[in-house]
């Protein structure tokens, strides 16, 4: 392939679950091949079931990626690929929190949460892109002999759009609000996930708020897809809510 394209960019798909490591460290010390990117696969929660468990499952939820940390990509930078990790991007090309569950509310939330810590770990992690690995019958659209119907992880990715172009802005988080800011176009883009029970509001002193879109969940659970979309008059989130608006500077 070299032979007739010498700029191709070789991608080999490495695995950083527990059990498989030794499988990468093998395939690596076997490998004679250049390569520039790496295809990571990572499934954050409980694995292959089309039921997961609803109350841990949703409890894990509530947790992903609260500090900003991935097990599976501190193998591939601080142990596995430490010697060449300055030359290696990462594609995030399969990922969610678990499959076979379909749509439903727990599945949004955790989509959100994780797409923000792509964002603001991109340069941490070298990250140069994620694929949505399950878009059809697994969350963003569901298709049935009848039709086909975007759901609300496809709705989400919708709004998530607002980012594309931005430059990542250093904004704080905590246990209760995932924030995620970019700029670009003379604005502040910002979308926040509420990972808590009860509402929360965001303070922006200084800046005038436009266009405040959020996602509500009925019930935060596996077992319900009972979100809903709506315009809101402030920067204010409901429980386990997903907010978005850009703000600029007064």
């Amino acid at each position: 392939m070299r032979g007739v394209d010498p700029d191709i960019k070789p991608v080999i798909g490495l695995v950083s679950d527990r059990h498989l490591r030794p499988w990468s460290k093998a395939f690596l010390d076997k490998l004679d091949c250049p390569y520039a990117l790496v295809s990571h696969h990572w499934y954050y929660g409980t694995g292959p079931t089309a039921d997961p468990d609803g109350v841990i499952a949703c409890e894990n939820v509530k947790n992903t990626y609260l500090h900003d940390t991935d097990e599976g990509l501190d193998f591939y930078k601080d142990e596995l690929l430490a010697d060449v990790w300055e030359k290696v991007r990462i594609c995030v090309d399969e990922w969610n929190f678990c499959w076979g569950s379909g749509s439903n509310n727990a599945i949004l939330i955790s989509n959100a949460l994780q797409l923000h810590f792509f964002g603001r770990n991109a340069d941490k992690y070298h990250i140069r892109e994620a694929r949505f690995f399950m878009p059809v019958n697994e969350g963003m659209i569901t298709v049935s002999a009848t039709g086909s119907k975007v759901e609300s992880s496809g709705k989400l990715f919708r709004f998530m759009a607002g980012h594309k172009g931005g430059n990542v802005v250093s904004c704080a988080s905590d246990d209760s609000l995932d924030v995620l800011c970019t700029r670009h176009d003379g604005y502040y883009y910002v979308s926040a996930v509420n990972r808590s029970g009860a509402p929360c509001s965001i303070e922006a002193d200084g800046f005038e708020i436009y266009d405040c879109i959020e996602i509500s969940v009925g019930e935060f659970s596996f077992f319900s897809n009972d979100y809903k979309i709506s315009a809101k008059s402030d920067a204010s989130v409901g429980a386990y809510g997903i907010l978005f608006f850009r703000m600029k500077e007064k």
